[in-house]
């Protein structure tokens, strides 16, 4: 998983562990420093812009968690929350665009956009 977690360290962070039994988890921020090697969001968790600020969430589980592992929110049933910042449409982002399409292809990641 990648996305801007955090304003502590500039840019995207990377989170990954290995599957089919393997016991490493790895988090680097973008200068390729590590900055965990703690399970910390298990295997699946998903990049999503939740509240009004700059920085991703993550989905894990059912339940909206911030970086540093409070809880936003658990999700039940459906919500409306106007967010204060507004991106543009994000199917105009030509790289948010082109990671729709590797989804659709099977290589599914959460997509990224060009600006910040």
């Amino acid at each position: 998983m990648i996305g801007d977690f955090t304003d502590e360290y500039p840019g995207i962070e990377c989170y990954a562990g290995e599957a089919k039994g393997g016991d490493k988890f790895f988090l680097y921020n973008a200068q390729g420093e590590r900055l965990s090697d703690k399970n910390l969001w298990g295997l699946s968790p998903r990049a999503v812009w939740w509240d009004a600020d700059d920085q991703k969430e993550i989905y894990h589980q059912g339940n909206i968690i911030e970086y540093d592992g409070s809880e936003v929110m658990k999700i039940e049933g459906k919500l409306l929350i106007v967010a204060d910042s507004k991106k543009i449409c994000l199917m105009q982002n030509h790289l948010y665009r082109m990671s729709v399409a590797d989804a659709t292809m099977g290589y599914y990641n959460s997509p990224q956009v060009g600006f910040k």
